[in-house]
């Protein structure tokens, strides 16, 4: 694969996939994850307009001033890659949300990709206001002073720290027209006094105070944990988050729905949905007498108001049976759920503590924390680095049943929580989450809603809601189209665009064990791409790359060798409108078609003209035939015996330039014996014949 190189508005790099190779000497054997990573930043520092960054090991150089360092974070191991994270500083302070990322191949320790956030240019503009370090705190008076706004319940209010951030306007707060989620029924978001430093403007570099507390988001609502950062002369907020994500009824998991295509909805009487339940082990319970809902992942806590005592049984060996339309019910389905999310990453090889490593273990699940709210929260720790707790409301206002019933609004708040330890926000920067995603393919294999591409059947049964996974270009779902945002446009984007891949992978197969197949490995590779990244970015052809790298370095996956997908992910992406000139973040949302392919995509056409839509018989291929002579005939001739016979393929490019030194390597296996590969198969390593090139686009 050649080397890609993706750039933000500013023109920084902002992903390198598949890096030129280092030709740098290195004086040290490069052993270990950390020494490897300091030598390819050393190699690629031009390449990614870091050379006025310097290493943090390095001397600085006389008269330098406060050059920007890069200073190692951590390192992580995610399904078998590395990655190794540098924060940029400047001044000795951290710049806000500025990092570097080396994914690395496990084995080899050879570069995969690079995802930056860092800052080619600092120049502070209030270089004065640089503090002593320390915990500062502040009353709740001095707080409502400083921003200048007041909300319900403030309270635990400190300056934890400064840090320089490049200023925003369109970032400064949260937009008003939210959809949902923190703008729903009951919120009133803040809105900031116009700012009075002279001289503020875009892509300016300010120190700030980092301003940490705790408010609610509206009356009657429950707290959730607040940054701020505040230039300290001036007084003005330059930037303010709530450090929470949400959603308002917009998920659900193997709902009645999902399981039948049934008729009801959460106002259904016990008579109707209990039938619909099924006893599953209450898995990770820590032992207690009397039994509750804890484990070690996840508690059942009372965390909010209003109070709701959680159902406990007389040992470990007791049952939580209870009717759906009770607040027991909602509790065990609560745990089930919450506990599953982690569970399901363990199974599927990774290591939850070293992933998760900001979140403090076991997740307390508050089940009824949003009182008759239609809504689920995911909020943020104090220091916005991980997972605080998962909280819940309702399914229909005034019913018993609680929206934790709905697994797919679960895995909808798990797209947060893996965003939350890995780019400190719950947020992509380009889509809410992935959390429909997950959602909706995770509950796909064997689904019998009435509504395939309806992404919360379950919670819509009672509501009016519209979340879909199958959006059309031509209606304004494209990617930089005119439906798509940030926030829900972008997350209905998004999901249209895995369930795309998902079902191209065997989604669409008619075999159930085939559709599991291909929803586990799609997760996996959400999972393991969201651990490799290193910051939000707007620029989805960052998740793309990162999607492309965890294929690549994943030798295998329950059985499947890796590295045999990338072309498919990056196939769903161009058909939802990604990958054409002038699209990107900032830019005019007109973006009405699919995407350009890549600069080369050889194939050989099995019926599908070079797509990678779902294909359930690949193997009746006609571009691929045998001769009984090297005579260059085009029809097939059945093989003899004893005889040695030629093979021929025809060798196509969907790409836009003209393809170069391709090259095919042929296997064979007996059909009696398997076909799974590689095991069963064996290379032909007879000579190959030079290719013949028809044309640019054609046979090659």
């Amino acid at each position: 694969m050649a080397e890609t190189v993706v750039r933000n508005e500013y023109g920084e790099v902002v992903f390198v996939q598949a890096p030129e190779a280092s030709t740098l000497e290195s004086a040290t054997t490069l052993s270990t994850p950390q020494l490897a990573a300091e030598h390819y930043m050393k190699s690629l520092q031009d390449t990614l307009g870091l050379a006025g960054t310097r290493l943090a090991g390095d001397p600085a150089l006389e008269g330098a001033g406060d050059t920007p360092v890069a200073e190692f974070q951590s390192e992580r191991d995610v399904a078998g890659t590395k990655v190794v994270v540098y924060q940029q500083k400047v001044m000795g302070l951290d710049v806000f949300g500025a990092r570097l990322g080396m994914q690395m191949d496990g084995e080899s320790l050879a570069l995969e990709s690079v995802q930056s956030s860092m800052h080619a240019e600092i120049e502070v503009e209030n270089p004065s206001a640089l503090a002593p370090a320390g915990t500062r705190k502040l009353s709740r008076a001095a707080l409502v002073k400083l921003l200048g706004i007041e909300l319900p319940d403030m309270d635990n209010a400190r300056i934890e720290r400064q840090v320089v951030l490049r200023y925003e306007p369109d970032e400064r707060e949260e937009a008003h027209d939210h959809e949902g989620c923190i703008g729903g029924p009951g919120v009133d978001l803040p809105r900031l006094p116009p700012t009075k430093l002279k001289g503020l403007a875009k892509g300016k570099h300010y120190i700030c105070d980092e301003v940490l507390f705790q408010a609610a988001m509206g009356k009657g609502q429950a707290p959730v944990n607040w940054r701020a950062l505040v230039e300290p002369k001036s007084g003005d907020v330059l930037y303010l988050r709530a450090l929470v994500a949400c959603a308002t009824g917009l998920v659900f998991d193997r709902d009645p729905q999902t399981q039948t295509g049934a008729n009801v909805s959460a106002a259904s009487p016990n008579a109707v949905l209990n039938p619909f339940r099924s006893s599953h082990t209450m898995a990770g319970l820590i032992p207690a007498v009397p039994q509750p809902l804890s484990g070690n992942y996840v508690r059942i806590a009372e965390t909010q108001a209003p109070v709701q005592t959680a159902p406990t049984v007389p040992n470990i060996n007791g049952a939580f049976n209870f009717d759906a339309q009770t607040e027991e019910f909602t509790a065990t389905n609560c745990y089930h759920h919450c506990d599953r999310l982690f569970r399901t990453m363990e199974d599927y090889g990774f290591n939850v503590a070293s992933y998760f490593n900001g979140t403090t273990f076991p997740v307390p699940c508050d089940f009824r924390a949003l009182g008759d709210a239609v809504n689920a929260q995911a909020p943020g720790n104090a220091m916005g680095n991980g997972l605080l707790e998962l909280r819940f409301g309702k399914m229909i206002p005034g019913q018993t049943i609680g929206i934790a019933t709905d697994n797919r609004v679960v895995w909808h708040e798990f797209g947060h929580a893996l965003l939350w330890d890995n780019v400190n926000s719950p947020n992509f920067g380009f889509a809410h989450s992935a959390g429909d995603a997950l959602g909706a393919i995770l509950n796909d294999p064997g689904s019998q809603a009435a509504d395939r591409f309806m992404t919360f059947p379950w919670t819509a049964a009672g509501l009016n809601i519209d979340r879909r996974h199958d959006r059309a270009i031509a209606d304004g779902w494209a990617w930089f189209g005119p439906r798509w945002n940030t926030q829900y446009g972008g997350e209905q984007v998004l999901s249209t665009t895995l369930f795309r891949f998902y079902r191209a992978i065997g989604g669409d197969s008619p075999h159930l064990a085939t559709q599991r197949r291909a929803a586990q490995v799609t997760a996996y590779l959400i999972f393991k791409a969201i651990g490799l990244m290193t910051a939000t970015t707007a620029i989805p052809e960052v998740f793309v790359g990162h999607l492309q790298t965890a294929d690549r370095t994943t030798p295998s996956f329950k059985g499947i060798p890796g590295g045999a997908l990338h072309k498919v992910i990056r196939w769903a992406f161009e058909k939802q409108g990604l990958f054409q000139p002038g699209a990107a973040p900032g830019q005019p949302q007109t973006v009405n078609r699919e995407g350009n392919p890549p600069d080369v995509d050889v194939y050989i056409d099995d019926g599908r003209g070079g797509e990678y839509t779902y294909l359930a018989n690949h193997w009746s291929c006609q571009d691929m035939w045998c001769r009984r002579r090297p005579d260059g005939g085009l029809t097939h001739q059945n093989p003899l015996v004893g005889f040695k016979s030629y093979m021929y393929v025809r060798v196509k490019n969907r790409g836009m330039q003209p393809a170069q030194n391709v090259r095919v390597d042929a296997y064979h296996a007996l059909l009696g014996s398997g076909l799974a590969f590689p095991d069963d198969w064996a290379p032909m390593d007879t000579p190959r014949c030079p290719p013949q090139v028809r044309s640019r686009r054609g046979p090659a």
